[in-house]
């Protein structure tokens, strides 16, 4: 199967040096990189297929597959927002990406949470007074020791 899709690529390859204008050679041989795993490529290629035509909605969609299995969901949702934007009432994959659209809002919004709790300190840990025979290493007659957050 990898032959086939080195074959594609390298048939794809050649309609770019020969006509680079039109966005389907683009779109089909980043598509062709994508199915070979190789999603930083493929994303090249569906930037160029929309550099060229803003309006292919197809090359957003996949654009934001790739995305996806680089882990950038912004940039994966970003794209299908665009496929949404320019894709026809009736495309097939519409329902698929308002979908992942929602989902991605989730783990992004999932992942934000994540670095706020990370970002924020932990409070100190309250204080009251002990005696100091319940304490060695007092130096005074009072100091304090942590309190249980429940106290609060």
């Amino acid at each position: 199967m990898n032959k086939q899709y080195d074959l594609a690529l390298s048939d794809f390859n050649q309609t770019i040096t020969i006509a680079p204008k039109p966005p389907d050679a683009y779109y089909f041989r980043g598509f062709t990189y994508a199915k070979k795993n190789q999603h930083a490529e493929a994303i090249k290629d569906y930037d160029r297929t929309i550099k060229i035509k803003p309006s292919y909605y197809r090359a957003y969609f996949s654009k934001g597959w790739s995305h996806e299995k680089l882990g950038q969901l912004n940039e994966a949702l970003d794209a299908y927002n665009n496929y949404l934007k320019y894709a026809p009432a009736n495309e097939a994959n519409k329902p698929k990406a308002q979908e992942k659209v929602a989902t991605l809002k989730e783990e992004i919004a999932e992942e934000k949470e994540k670095l706020t709790q990370k970002a924020i300190p932990k409070r100190p840990t309250a204080r009251k007074p002990v005696k100091k025979a319940e304490a060695k290493e007092a130096e005074g007659d009072l100091y304090t020791a942590p309190v249980a957050e429940e106290a609060f």
